[in-house]
């Protein structure tokens, strides 16, 4: 039945009205997006899909280096000392030197190109007597031959912000091989859950004031050979501010990029710094307890048998026992398995990029026109409220975040990119009420008198 030229004049204001409506909502909860309500809505969505992805690596995998994925890197393996090691240690309350001086000197005697303790050695190590002196012997020992194992040292900040002193500074000061850097991970107060890596931390060291850049990525950029380049961006961060994103060029095509704030400094970026946690341990991911990384994962006293050529080696305590266990978007994992997918993330190139000011606000406008076209139309062909109700109920609550859901969803996986449909998801919603405002409009407009010349 063909509509008449009346209907569309409504559906033409309907059309408009939902638009306006929804343009300034559009623009309302923009202006909170980058507050915790705003934040916690992209993470909400964002830990959804890395949930999926996680599923998608730990249900496809034999082992890391027979994935077939690229996102997934064959250089990083782990040396756990997980939780029956670490009771047969006696529960101690520093990690013994003696043992991690064993597993350092086996990993850069069999070729390890990077060495990541996730351990801190901020004081001595009164429980086993000697065992300082075996690990200052191994770091001695790697400076005399001029080993090019390259080891990166945790260091953290006071409440004051100087970098508390390394039990080993000394020694690392000698050996040019030898690098401090932050394990830091940033997780919102808000629910402490662990997602993002942070570029770096500004500490002071006397009276000056230094760069300390983040673990994964300085390891990653040590892995690369792109040392050179980070010092020169070091020295202009020092002296000034950087113009646009700062991008690191690396091989078949990957790169590594900071982000800048509106006020030129890099910045943990909630797109581009977050964590896709693509390596599982055992007992981290419901529905998947073994995990995906069966051959790169060795126990403390299996050290010796593990192939540390050419690899990235991060040396951890998985224990929960020992307090470096947080939450992830996947679940409860280590501090050494999240700096891991830290380091995979960074090292395969597949930070997830943000889509541009332009693009977003484009895809945006375009599907608030496509859904305010849409609820007019709905609107004209609903004969009661009861129905209308329902069918923009069920437009919301049903097929809008399966929609977008599955759309970003795939999306991200083939491409990287994450479209951001949360904040037009929300409007679209708040338009709801938009419809139930133009019922009742039209229920008083109805009441009205009408008045023709005959009456008057």
């Amino acid at each position: 039945m063909p509509v008449s030229k009346n209907v569309f004049k409504n559906m033409r204001l309907l059309f408009t009205i939902y638009l306006f409506f929804g343009v300034i909502i559009l623009f309302c909860c923009h202006l909170i997006e980058n507050t915790d309500w705003g934040e916690n809505g992209i993470n909400k969505v964002f830990d959804y899909i890395i949930r999926n992805e996680a599923k998608n690596s730990a249900s496809s995998a034999g082992n890391t280096t027979s994935i077939g994925n690229d996102k997934i890197s064959d250089r990083i393996i782990f040396i756990d000392i997980d939780d029956d090691t670490y009771k047969d240690w006696g529960n101690p309350l520093i990690t013994p030197r003696d043992k991690i001086a064993l597993i350092i000197e086996n990993a850069y005697k069999g070729g390890a190109k990077i060495i990541i303790p996730d351990i801190l050695f901020e004081y001595e190590d009164f429980y086993h007597p000697g065992a300082d002196n075996k690990l200052k012997e191994v770091f001695k020992d790697m400076t005399n031959r001029g080993v090019v194992t390259k080891v990166i040292f945790p260091v953290r900040s006071d409440s004051h912000g100087n970098i508390r002193q390394n039990f080993f500074h000394e020694l690392i000061d000698m050996n040019a091989n030898f690098y401090t850097a932050s394990a830091d991970i940033s997780a919102p107060s808000s629910d402490g859950t662990s997602r993002y890596w942070v570029p770096y931390e500004s500490m002071k060291r006397g009276d000056e004031n230094k760069l300390i850049w983040n673990m994964a990525f300085l390891a990653a950029i040590l892995a690369e050979g792109k040392e050179p380049e980070l010092r020169k961006l070091e020295t202009t961060l020092q002296t000034g501010k950087l113009p646009e994103d700062y991008i690191f060029k690396l091989d078949d095509g990957r790169k590594i990029v900071l982000s800048l704030d509106i006020d030129g400094n890099i910045k943990s970026d909630i797109f581009a710094n977050r964590i896709r946690f693509l390596l599982i341990p055992e007992k981290t991911l419901t529905g998947y307890p073994a995990g995906n990384l069966f051959e790169n994962v060795y126990k403390a006293n299996e050290s010796a048998n593990a192939p540390f050529k050419d690899k990235i080696v991060i040396i951890g305590n998985s224990s929960p026992d020992s307090g470096d266990t947080y939450r992830t978007p996947i679940g409860r994992m280590a501090g050494m398995y999240i700096i891991g997918n830290a380091e995979n993330t960074i090292l395969q190139g597949i930070q997830p990029p943000r889509l541009s000011a332009f693009w977003s606000a484009l895809l945006e406008v375009a599907v608030l026109i496509i859904m305010a076209y849409l609820f007019s139309y709905l609107t004209h062909l609903s004969r009661s409220k009861q129905l209308r109700g329902f069918i923009v109920s069920l437009l919301f609550s049903v097929m809008l975040p399966i929609l977008f859901g599955v759309l970003s969803y795939y999306i991200f996986l083939r491409c990287g990119v994450f479209l951001n449909f949360f904040f037009v998801s929300v409007t679209i919603g708040f338009l709801s009420n938009a419809v139930g405002a133009i019922d009742l409009i039209e229920q008083r407009m109805a009441k009205q008198p009408h008045y023709s010349k005959v009456d008057a």
